[in-house]
């Protein structure tokens, strides 16, 4: 056998082992279940965790609206951006003085299934779940820099927050004034002052819904187990990954791409009225 066809030899072997390879390592995903649909994306920063209430760089945020919603989302083909119910079932009603916020949940959302749940099957959403998301903003164990976004502006909340300062454990179940709720489906947060932007803020990633439960079952392992209820899923994260995969939510309620756009984006129209998340067939 001269030099060149051992050569070649040696290349065919190389390609017939890093075949072999790679079909072993992605076996799984080649015996999916035919429905399953899986979404792979590449990041282009480091995500540490996948916790809304200490997310605060672009890239993080972005990857959280995939998995959690807030109350509130934007119309983003309109011009100037428009403010819309997203978990909210409407907007909310104001009082005359500006100060309280009543929100009616959406019915029939439920939390994506996950092993924090008895038998692994997510419940319904509930008004308690925002009041539990808000205070963890506010915990003074978590550290959050984004407590800045409520800090004065809801009333007993820098009050329940500093009486825990130094605590060992944080009361969730203690009462807060201007954080209640009345029922499973209704919300009331009470300001200290008018404050306009306040509706604006309910869309970031740090006042996006999870359940208690995941919180208790994880532990300091929660930001690399994110459990929410919008269109996406993560069956595994790690702050080392570059690449993520997200699985469609087979519960995810009906919703529907927009129906109206500003000028610039009446192309985008072509997509009008097809459920979410959109699909290649």
């Amino acid at each position: 056998m001269n030099k060149t066809r051992r050569l070649l030899y040696v290349a065919a072997l190389l390609a017939i082992i890093t075949t072999w390879y790679f079909i072993k390592k992605y076996h799984t995903a080649a015996v999916r279940p035919p429905n399953e649909k899986v979404l792979h994306t590449a990041i282009n920063a480091k995500i540490q965790s996948l916790e809304p209430t200490i997310a605060q760089d672009y890239y993080t945020c972005k990857e959280l609206a995939k998995v959690y919603e807030g109350l509130l989302a934007y119309h983003y083909l309109k011009r100037p951006l428009e403010l819309i119910p997203n978990l909210a079932a409407a907007m909310p009603t104001v009082s005359a003085d500006q100060l309280a916020y009543t929100f009616t949940i959406r019915q029939g959302v439920k939390f994506h299934d996950n092993r924090c749940f008895p038998n692994g099957k997510g419940r319904e959403l509930t008004a308690h779940d925002f009041v539990y998301a808000l205070k963890r903003l506010a915990d003074p164990k978590q550290q959050s820099l984004n407590f800045g976004l409520l800090e004065g502006k809801i009333k007993g909340l820098d009050e329940w927050r500093q009486k825990y300062t130094d605590a060992e454990q944080v009361d969730y179940a203690e009462e807060v004034e201007g954080l209640v709720a009345l029922d499973d489906r209704t919300l009331r947060v009470t300001l200290t002052h008018p404050w306009p932007q306040f509706l604006y803020t309910l869309t970031t990633a740090a006042c996006y819904v999870f359940p208690p439960e995941a919180v208790a079952f994880y532990k300091e392992e929660f930001g690399n187990n994110p459990v929410g209820t919008g269109p996406f899923l993560m069956k595994t994260f790690k702050p080392e990954h570059t690449t993520l995969t997200y699985y469609r939510n087979p519960h995810f309620r009906a919703t529907y791409f927009p129906s109206e756009a500003a000028p610039a984006y009446q192309h985008m129209l072509a997509y009008a009225g097809k459920k979410y998340p959109l699909w290649k067939k």
